[in-house]
């Protein structure tokens, strides 16, 4: 599924409106602003679990890789949220998300934040759609930033 990412920063500029006082943002901050970190991304990776089971329920279980990125992008273009992908990398399947509204809602500097929720999110869909208690995600920081996060399955830890 190609991606478009001609017009990324007219949309971050034009979806940080959107964003900017809603509910999720000051959910969020809050998280943020918590003195124990460990605790904010914990937190972050199970909100995004317990999103991912609304969203998991409205997808084919036995959809490939492609009809569930198309699934995904399609819950996220209503929220311009960004976009799915499903990618084979060198040590296996890789899950990227590209142009969500992280920057938007948290900033820069709360990257990770961001991070853990779509991990919690990707991981807990990846695990309910597989029947695999053991898939689990890994950040892949060197390939992630401001316009996308990547992610390895892997197996748990």
């Amino acid at each position: 599924m190609p991606l478009d990412t001609s017009l990324y920063g007219h949309v971050s500029r034009s979806r940080a409106e959107r964003w900017r006082g809603s509910l999720l943002q000051h959910l969020l901050l809050k998280i943020a602003e918590a003195a124990d970190e460990e605790w904010a991304l914990s937190w972050a990776y199970q909100l995004g679990e317990r999103w991912a089971a609304d969203v998991t329920a409205s997808i084919d279980p036995d959809a490939d890789f492609d009809d569930i990125a198309k699934a995904l992008s399609s819950v996220w273009q209503r929220d311009d949220w960004g976009q799915t992908e499903f990618a084979e990398g060198k040590q296996g399947w890789e899950v990227i998300h590209h142009h969500g509204p992280f920057v938007e809602i948290l900033g820069a500097e709360r990257l990770l934040l961001a991070a853990e929720l779509m991990r919690g999110f990707y991981a807990a869909l990846l695990r309910g759609l597989s029947e695999n208690a053991d898939l689990d995600l890994v950040l892949d920081e060197g390939r992630s930033g401001l316009e996308r996060l990547c992610f390895q399955v892997s197996a748990a830890s």
